[in-house]
């Protein structure tokens, strides 16, 4: 793993450490996701998603945890990569437990709605999809397993 230097103090204390990068693939180095920092604002695909589950989908109080947490870490005005592939992932799971009966007892804009959050937890989660965030933090070669 390549790291770039670290600030230090007189004491020789680390004051700052920048970004790492994790290896190198075909000469360019791909940035540690750890320290990718995303503006949540471009997360409104996914925030969208949440509200639809949350007032169309029957959970219980569990999976309602799910959702606080993930508007509580949106709240902020940038998140990790990791954070938001979190995020992500747990809109995967609550639309799983919500069941088919989600998107049909939904209108077509919240279907339309949730499939763009849907597309976009994909494109965090596997890297599949254009630019944006999901290529931020992206290994050049990933591909999602079916």
């Amino acid at each position: 793993m390549a790291t770039s230097p670290a600030s230090t103090d007189d004491a020789g204390n680390v004051t700052r450490i920048h970004a790492r990068t994790v290896g190198t693939v075909a000469g360019s180095a791909e940035e540690d996701p750890y320290h990718v920092q995303v503006p949540t604002d471009e997360l409104c695909r996914l925030a969208g998603a949440l509200d639809v589950v949350d007032e169309h989908a029957a959970l219980n109080y569990r999976y309602r945890k799910l959702i606080r947490d993930s508007r509580e870490v949106l709240g902020a005005e940038r998140i990790r990569l990791t954070q938001a592939r979190g995020v992500a992932k747990r809109l995967m799971v609550l639309v799983k437990a919500a069941g088919p009966q989600l998107p049909a007892g939904s209108g077509r804009r919240q279907r339309d709605v949730l499939q763009d959050g849907l597309e976009q937890a994909d494109e965090l989660v596997y890297g599949t999809g254009g630019s944006g965030v999901a290529a931020a933090g992206r290994k050049p070669s990933s591909s999602r397993a079916r």
